[in-house]
């Protein structure tokens, strides 16, 4: 339960902090307009006639270990750009990295510092990640870097369609018109999975597709469009990743699975050693960013919503651990790797090398498998209207996205047909010896995500007209005793996650 306890619940509540912190930064700005209040909350950007508008990201001084300059070095950092751009800034989204969950650090220090500089400078923080994320140098405490939408003036002569990357100014700019649609930013990482098991085998590049479904899936939650997606991928390594087409080429990739014109843009950004490699010497990566999305006023006002009497359906493509519970996974992994080096003393220099035996192979080749990216998917759900909700299986897993979602409705479900996991979760679970229950918190445990329909019939004939495997899990019912979710479990054993921390 360390995972749990010190991971996601601590996470959580620093989360909510942060929020109710940044909350007053939302008045900032009079083009911020707050929807609904609270931890995931929505406010959007809207833009007057006349003007466009332009995103830009940054990170702070790779090379600054005082917590405090290190933030006031990235905002420093965005509000040069926005002036070289000529440009008004109105809001970021911020990504928070630390190795630990220190409350005081994070809320009081980092916290404070930002929303000081946000009331100074009149910019608004729309919305914002924070992870704890054991690959974080503990030296330096943190890592920060944000996106930052701003206001241009233009003439309806120069304005982009729909988007337009410029690099003249020494640094990205995203040029883009909303079409008078409301603008709402999320952002989220790949956590420790890329640095601890992609950079073993070299396929770095598959990182992106982690990074750019926790963000899309979670824009498709409240019905939102990505039009833009700005990462920064962080390493002590750039010339290596830079020197071949992978990054390139799944870039390409990436935006041709979108099913309408989507900008997806990475800034490969030297770290130093501010993150720690999975052994000295080796490449350090991690992935963070922030999609930028437009949603029409209908969803905005009326997002998807799960309802009494809606049909839960599973979804799962290729078998993969999307990106969550890596941390766990990495300490299980280490075990191993004692373990196997005990063995194999003969054939690896230390334990930290134990994806180069047999079994380690076999190990490290479900380990990097990326994130399906459900959001194709699930648009065309929405579009079709075959779809109420949406829901995806990263931080926090079953308890966290799907109970916690249906518990804030108010319903409860039970769900009797879940597909067999994979035998590495089957066995990831005995080496760790964690229970059924610990498992489903926090692991996917074999499914993408969940769906909840009111024609369960037609939404599962397209879901696997496109790929995918579906059933049905369960139907929602009006919360009596209890709320969230109960699972018979493929082992035998009921489970039951009421979404509390």
């Amino acid at each position: 339960m360390d995972y749990i306890e010190s991971v996601i619940k601590k996470g959580d509540e620093i989360s909510e902090s942060l929020s109710r912190l940044f909350s007053t930064t939302l008045q900032n700005s009079p083009y911020v307009d707050v929807i609904t209040q609270g931890m995931n909350g929505i406010a959007v950007i809207r833009p007057p006639e006349n003007y466009i508008l332009v995103a830009h990201t940054a990170a702070g001084d790779k090379n600054e270990r005082d917590i405090q300059n290190h933030v006031e070095s990235m905002v420093k950092s965005l509000l040069e750009q926005a002036n070289l751009l000529n440009a008004q800034p109105i809001g970021i989204s911020d990504i928070i990295d630390t190795p630990f969950s220190d409350k005081n650090l994070i809320v009081d220090e980092i916290g404070q510092t930002l929303k000081k500089l946000a009331d100074k400078n009149n910019f608004a923080i729309l919305n914002g990640e924070y992870a704890i994320c054991n690959t974080v140098n503990p030296e330096i405490k943190a890592n920060i870097s944000a996106t930052m939408v701003s206001l241009v003036k233009t003439s309806s002569s120069t304005k982009p369609a729909p988007f337009h990357a410029d690099n003249s100014y020494g640094f990205d700019a995203i040029f883009f018109d909303p079409n008078q649609k409301p603008v709402y930013l999320n952002s989220d990482g790949t956590g420790t999975k890329p640095n601890n098991f992609y950079t073993r085998n070299g396929n770095y590049h598959l990182a992106l597709y982690d990074s750019v479904a926790m963000k899309l899936d979670d824009s498709i939650k409240i019905g939102a469009t990505p039009i833009i997606v700005s990462d920064i991928l962080e390493t002590n390594n750039p010339d290596t990743i830079s020197s071949t087409s992978l990054i390139t080429n799944t870039v390409i990739e990436i935006e041709h699975s979108i099913p309408h014109e989507l900008l997806y843009h990475v800034i490969i950004h030297d770290i130093g050693n501010r993150i720690i490699p999975y052994k000295p010497g080796e490449t350090t990566l991690n992935v963070t960013g922030t999609a930028i999305n437009t949603i029409n006023e209908e969803r905005l006002i009326n997002p998807p919503k799960p309802q009494p009497g809606d049909y839960l359906l599973y979804i799962v493509k290729e078998p993969n651990g999307r990106s969550n519970g890596w941390t766990s996974k990495n300490e299980i992994m280490k075990e191993f790797g004692q373990e196997i080096y005990e063995k194999y003393k003969n054939k690896i220099k230390s334990p930290q090398d134990w994806h180069k035996t047999l079994e380690g192979k076999t190990f490290l080749e479900y380990l990097t498998k990326p994130s399906t990216i459900l959001y194709p998917l699930y648009s065309q759900l929405l579009e079709k209207g075959l779809a109420t909700s949406f829901h995806h299986l990263s931080g926090g897993a079953y308890n966290g996205k799907l109970a916690k979602p249906l518990s804030k409705h108010d319903l409860y479900v039970y769900i009797a047909n879940l597909p067999n996991p994979p035998w590495i979760e089957k066995a990831l679970m005995g080496m760790s010896g964690m229970s059924v229950k610990e498992a489903y918190s926090q692991w996917p445990m074999g499914v993408d995500g969940f769906v909840t329909t009111q024609k369960p019939e037609e939404a599962m004939r397209y879901i696997k007209s496109r790929g995918y495997d579906t059933g049905i899990a369960g139907q929602l019912r009006k919360a009596k005793s209890r709320k969230g979710i109960g699972i018979k479990t493929p082992f035998g054993k009921t489970i039951y996650f009421s979404g509390d921390r």
